[in-house]
């Protein structure tokens, strides 16, 4: 007994070691791979980093919006490097569509009072950003300007504003002026009342749509967009972002959005950052509260009547030190302590700099994670 008994710790025992030995060299493993792929990021031209990039056409970072600070450093040093070195031109955000028309218009002409009635309508983050934007758009020549797009639902008054803007000064036909004059008084409506409101207009739309092509010339299109956008934003608003069926509704709204920037512009790079649901390279078993994630840039990624199939690259913004905040994918976890450990162990000082680390390089132990992102961005 007493035998059989030793036998058991000596197994046991045995196991413990093996498993140890394993953690030291997976560790090893880890932090050998980190040093030779970890780098700083910044917008000096780097050619190693242009390889690694490669020729994407839309370069999407990520971040967990529920539970970090939506990072203005990253955001702008990514564009900026990126429509120096990548010819991006059309910057994607994740904001409401009726931002676009004020914030171009804004840094079109610098008009401060454009800032004021969005300030009203929008939260503070889209006039920082436009702001800090501005900047930059007014150090470029007229040839070299970029565009800002905005492809996400909305439950604001800025969709009426905007509509009132879109309108032309002529009367409209006569078959379609009370709805237009209905759309032009319905601020200040109440979430239900509004998605009444939206109902009869698109009802309205059905019966007259000649009309109101006829009306809105070459804003139609952004019109209806707006219209849906904003009757989306009103139900996810009223099942408080709960609904996986509503939210996957969001998620093909914004890919439909996608597809129309994608037409306009043809020859243009992209560059947006968005919500980390948002920017997963391929479908995801069991992420989040969904058993079934297909996210925007998956659908991207993967759809083959996307313009740009294979052809977007994706970021994820992790935060050092980094701490455990959501279970999404333990992969995930794993490699964002193994980059917090490195960074402490090799007394990086990161201030205001970003290190970008390639998941996928030569000898990877990390290469099921480009399943979800190809690049980590590590900031403090």
């Amino acid at each position: 007994m007493i035998n059989v008994y030793k036998n058991k710790v000596f197994i046991i025992l045995q196991v413990c070691i093996i498993l140890s030995i394993k953690y030291v060299y997976s560790q090893t493993n880890y932090e050998k791979y980190i040093k030779n792929n970890l780098l700083l990021f910044d917008t000096i031209h780097n050619q190693y980093i242009d390889s690694l990039l490669g020729n994407k056409v839309f370069y999407v970072a990520g971040e967990w919006h529920n539970f970090e600070k939506e990072n203005r450093n990253v955001e702008l040093t990514l564009f900026k490097y990126l429509y120096y070195y990548k010819n991006v031109r059309v910057f994607i955000m994740e904001y409401a569509l009726s931002c676009e028309y004020f914030i171009n218009k804004y840094l079109e002409t610098g008009d401060e009072n454009i800032l004021i009635r969005l300030g009203n309508n929008c939260p503070k983050n889209v006039l920082d950003i436009s702001k800090e934007l501005y900047k930059f758009y007014k150090t470029l020549n007229k040839y070299d300007k970029f565009k800002v797009k905005t492809i996400d639902e909305d439950i604001s008054d800025l969709t009426i504003i905007l509509f009132k803007e879109l309108f032309p000064k002529e009367e409209p036909p006569i078959e379609i002026r009370k709805s237009i004059e209905k759309i032009k008084n319905s601020m200040n409506l109440n979430n239900d009342e509004f998605i009444a409101f939206i109902k009869t207009i698109q009802n309205d739309i059905k019966i007259h749509e000649d009309s109101y092509k006829k009306y809105l010339k070459n804003d139609f299109d952004f019109f209806i967009r707006n219209v849906e956008g904003a009757y989306l934003g009103c139900y996810l608003n009223k099942t408080k972002l709960k609904d996986s069926t509503v939210l996957k509704e969001r998620e093909l709204f914004m890919y439909k959005n996608m597809l129309s920037i994608i037409k306009e512009y043809p020859n243009c790079s992209f560059f947006g950052q968005f919500g980390g649901d948002h920017t997963t390279n391929t479908i995801q078993k069991d992420f989040a509260e969904f058993k079934y994630w297909n996210s925007l840039i998956s659908m991207l990624n993967t759809n083959t009547d996307f313009p740009l199939k294979d052809k977007v690259l994706s970021m994820r913004i992790t935060y050092y030190p980094f701490k455990l905040k959501r279970n999404d994918t333990v992969l995930e976890d794993n490699i964002c302590i193994a980059l917090s450990e490195y960074v402490k162990k090799s007394k990086i000082k990161l201030s205001d700099n970003i290190l970008l680390f390639n998941v996928r390089g030569k000898d990877s132990p990390f290469m099921e994670y480009q399943k979800v992102h190809d690049f980590i961005l590590v900031v403090k």
